[in-house]
């Protein structure tokens, strides 16, 4: 086992990503957020999860988006602690990288409905129509 700290992981993961993976079939990984931050926020932890890093440590006292990935991937085995790799993250024979393609963007469409609001400003209060911002987290 052994541990690197988040700056490090970056470099490995983007410059070495493949020989990175390979160390990560062999060995548990720990990613964790460097000594001198000042602040409670957590990193990303998708971007090691995707070269198979077996844990980030994050800061279970800030939610956010990193809390919010940590809580999806561990959701879907009922919270146990502990999600098999991918198998072409465990496969000798795979040559995955991850950041060797170049990304193609495909257009998604959706229907979203709104289904409830708060803090919407009163009828009597309001003279004219209020605007409304909808915000939306996938």
């Amino acid at each position: 086992m052994n541990s690197l700290p988040k700056q490090e992981a970056q470099k490995l993961a983007r410059n070495s990503a493949q020989e990175f993976i390979q160390h990560t079939r062999r060995f548990i990984t720990r990613i964790y957020s460097n000594w001198s931050r000042i602040d409670s926020s957590n990193f990303y932890p998708q971007e090691f999860w995707n070269v198979g890093c077996q844990m980030t440590a994050l800061n279970f006292q800030m939610p956010g988006i990193p809390m919010d990935l940590q809580d999806g991937k561990f959701r879907d085995n009922g919270r146990c602690g502990y999600v098999l790799k991918p198998e072409f993250l465990r496969n000798e024979d795979c040559s995955f990288v991850p950041h060797g393609h170049k990304h193609r963007t495909q257009l998604i469409f959706f229907t979203i409905k709104v289904i409830s609001g708060f803090l919407l400003p009163h009828e009597s209060i309001c003279k004219t129509k209020p605007s409304l911002i909808v915000k939306v987290e996938i």
